[in-house]
């Protein structure tokens, strides 16, 4: 689990600056869809896993990188192992989570590439 954890700092942080540099009005529109379903799935966990890496995808997307968000489609079926996981083992409520995932959004809608970084790290502190 701890390599995955690895894996996921190196990529999603650069994944999420780089959104909030990049991102165009279709891609928070994406993101924004998929913050949504997220929303709406806050359980039961499958659901939300699901939607949880589906937000992520979004915003690998909208990086527009096609390395960086191939090597993040290379690892998707970690990332649901590793997200269901850490969902269950967590004493965070499911609205704090979402409200961390809804700042991360937020920051990319005001192009706040720093603000992106804590807000990630902070998800993955979760």
């Amino acid at each position: 689990m701890e390599n995955i954890l690895e894996v996921r700092n190196a990529l999603e942080i650069t994944i999420a600056q780089l959104a909030a540099k990049c991102r165009t009005e279709e891609d928070l529109t994406a993101i924004r869809q998929a913050l949504f379903q997220r929303q709406q799935n806050l359980s039961p966990i499958r659901e939300n896993t699901q939607a949880d890496v589906n937000f992520h995808m979004a915003i690998a997307q909208a990086c527009h990188n096609g390395i960086l968000l191939n090597l993040y489609l290379s690892i998707s079926s970690y990332l649901e192992d590793h997200i269901s996981k850490r969902q269950k083992a967590t004493t965070m409520e499911p609205l704090q989570i979402d409200q961390l995932h809804e700042e991360l959004y937020q920051s990319i809608v005001q192009q706040n590439d720093h603000q992106a970084l804590l807000c990630v790290q902070n998800i993955l502190k979760i």
